[in-house]
């Protein structure tokens, strides 16, 4: 199967330099071309987030409502909202990421997680799911933004999984903004509906000096993503992925019914185990049983043949 997996990807040469790379700033309020209130019947649609005021000097915490700008931009501790099988698919994600790259120090995978690529012109963004090498600093898990070049990571790449509310954003701006980050890959889970069921259909790019251009999806295995070395594949509506070799990695309750099987397994052979330690001990007290039967008799025979000769 390594045969058919296509060549490694070569770095971007149109990524930003470390001269040209600076942090860049946390804009707290959208350019005044954003609605400030997209959805007038629900204006928490987006989710939301609390900031501190003053009224007649007196601090007071008040929730605000997002914007779709704010969903591609978030700040730290903002609340957004996401659907069920959004979510199901991005911590399926995040945590077949974490099996592959198990024991890997080196590597990063973040979920939901703010990220600021400190490339200049580039505010923020929040993946779904994101992965990273290199990191030679130990990263705090309690910081809420992930600073890219101060950890001397390097992105290998960035999933979205798409929902009504956003995936516009995610198959247009993103697809910019995410090749001027220095992105090497970036894979779209686009999850659509049609009138019998559910679906997702994956969209993946790869960065080359003109900009990102499709990859090519295999119909059997999917999409492989040389930097992460895993294939990506739609089933149903639900996302996959496999190992160079054609191993699946288990989702949450897969590896809970997997360790059950396991345990099952481990407490039969640990009946089987003593059942036959039992047998084994019964064999032994039965020979040992029949010995001192036999030595009784043996001692009664000499006894007898004592007595015969003393007649």
């Amino acid at each position: 199967m390594e045969d058919s997996i296509p060549e490694e990807a070569t770095a971007d040469p149109n990524a930003p330099s470390s001269e040209d790379a600076t942090m860049s700033t946390t804009i707290l309020e959208p350019p005044p071309s954003v609605p400030a209130n997209p959805t007038a019947a629900d204006p928490y649609f987006f989710g939301w987030r609390y900031v501190t005021r003053w009224h007649n000097g007196t601090p007071k915490s008040e929730r605000i409502p997002l914007t779709e700008w704010d969903v591609l931009h978030p700040q730290e501790e903002d609340f957004i909202v996401h659907n069920d099988a959004h979510d199901q698919n991005t911590i399926y994600l995040k945590i077949a990421l974490l099996q592959h790259f198990e024991g890997r120090a080196d590597i990063k995978v973040l979920h939901d997680h703010r990220v600021d690529w400190q490339v200049q012109g580039i505010i923020p963004h929040g993946p779904d799911v994101s992965v990273f090498d290199g990191l030679k600093t130990a990263w705090d898990p309690d910081l809420g933004t992930f600073m890219v070049k101060e950890m001397n990571a390097r992105p290998l790449l960035v999933v979205e999984v798409t929902s009504p509310t956003t995936r516009n954003k995610d198959l247009s701006v993103k697809v910019t903004e995410y090749f001027k980050s220095g992105i090497p890959f970036y894979l779209i889970v686009d999850r659509q509906n049609d009138e019998e069921q559910a679906y997702v259909k994956l969209l993946a790019y790869r960065t080359t000096p003109e900009g990102f251009v499709l990859m090519d999806e295999d119909p059997q295995r999917g999409v492989w993503i040389p930097t992460v070395r895993l294939w990506f594949k739609g089933e149903g509506e639900w996302i996959a992925c496999y190992s160079a070799d054609g191993t699946k990695l288990l989702d949450p309750v897969e590896l809970g019914a997997q360790m059950r099987r396991e345990r099952q397994r481990a407490d039969q052979e640990t009946q089987r185990a003593d059942q036959e330690k039992q047998r084994a001990d019964e064999a032994i007290a039965l020979a040992d049983a029949q010995r001192s039967e036999l030595e009784l008799l043996r001692q009664k025979l000499r006894e007898a043949e004592e007595r015969t000769k003393n007649a």
